[in-house]
């Protein structure tokens, strides 16, 4: 195993542990089954797998850093050529029982998070109100303690003395309380999860001699698992990999 690959692929699986989703989905257990045609016998998902061209080498590992987006994928590649390759997502190809997946990466993945965030706001809403665009600490702080009832802090002229005896405005306030707390927990995940893609996912570059690129990517396996085949073409070379994708207990 390529020692400058194994550095660069325990890198990028540094800040793992730091995603947390409040979107749960289906989640996968990926293990290798193959390595450009060759079969591989007892791997689990902790094992990286590495396919040697002249011009090239590719490193793949499972990773569960964005397991709430689908399945994810580390994909490592070293220049061994004498000029600079671009690598990229769009050098990367998967396919489960001969239908196309599409790859997600950096960019993909964050429109997914803020997708994510917006439907868990909108299920969530107690007022119809508060939006992907309110998502953020300040917001949350301010929302919480100085818009209660309709009253902004300071004045008097709100449901609190309407003739109902202020039953509506603590009603309201009570739904606000609930929606604020919506907002800060999106916020959070939110604020995790634009540092994890920033830090770990896939993004194009240009890899000069002898030195390396990578990142995670995701792909969406169907519900009942399977096979899942991974091609890479890097300086024009194709490397091939296969993984079971388990559904996780």
């Amino acid at each position: 195993m390529n020692r400058k690959l194994v550095f660069a692929l325990a890198a990028i699986l540094a800040a793992s542990a730091a995603a947390c989703s409040t979107y749960p989905k289906t989640r996968f257990d990926l293990a290798p089954v193959k390595a450009n045609g060759q079969d591989l016998v007892g791997l689990d998902g902790a094992t990286t797998i590495e396919s040697r061209q002249p011009g090239g080498i590719v490193s793949v590992r499972a990773d569960n850093a964005f397991a709430e987006f689908g399945a994810s994928l580390i994909v490592a590649v070293q220049n061994k050529s004498g000029g600079v390759l671009d690598f990229g997502p769009q050098n990367i190809s998967a396919t489960a029982n001969g239908q196309v997946l599409k790859v997600l990466a950096a960019d993909e993945l964050d429109a997914q998070s803020k997708a994510q965030a917006r439907g868990f706001l909108r299920a969530t809403t107690r007022t119809g109100e508060v939006g992907i665009e309110q998502a953020t600490g300040t917001f949350n702080r301010e929302y919480r303690f100085n818009n209660y009832g309709g009253c902004p802090a300071g004045q008097g002229d709100c449901q609190a003395f309407a003739e109902d005896g202020g039953s509506g405005y603590r009603q309201d306030r009570i739904n606000r309380e609930l929606e604020a707390s919506n907002v800060a927990v999106v916020a959070q995940q939110l604020e995790s999860n634009r540092a994890l893609i920033s830090q770990k996912a896939l993004r194009p570059a240009s890899v000069a001699p002898e030195q390396i690129a990578g990142g995670v990517v995701v792909v969406h396996p169907p519900k009942a698992g399977g096979r899942v085949d991974i091609v890479v073409t890097f300086n024009g070379q194709k490397h091939s990999f296969s993984f079971n994708a388990q559904p996780a207990a």
